[in-house]
């Protein structure tokens, strides 16, 4: 991976890459979601605007609750101090 150059030369940092790792790992539940949408979807025999309006709601209620998920699992304890 190319890092910006600064006044040393090419920097590559540690901190960048996981960082990157870390954003790349967040996608991988909306990237699953758009699957199953796909497969449901590719699966029913409905008219075409039924489909897209079955679409757009599978993907809606999907990425709600992702949202919902992530911030449950993601959510840090508070210290009581």
């Amino acid at each position: 991976m190319i890092e910006p150059q600064s006044s040393r030369g090419w920097v590559s940092s540690p901190l960048k890459l996981t960082s990157l790792k870390l954003t790349q790992l967040k996608l991988i539940p909306f990237i699953v979601l758009g699957g199953v949408v796909f497969v449901v979807n590719s699966h029913t025999n409905l008219n075409y605007l039924f489909r897209g309006y079955f679409t757009l709601l599978e993907a809606q209620i999907g990425i709600l609750v992702l949202y919902f998920l992530m911030t449950k699992l993601t959510k840090k304890p508070k210290k009581n101090s």
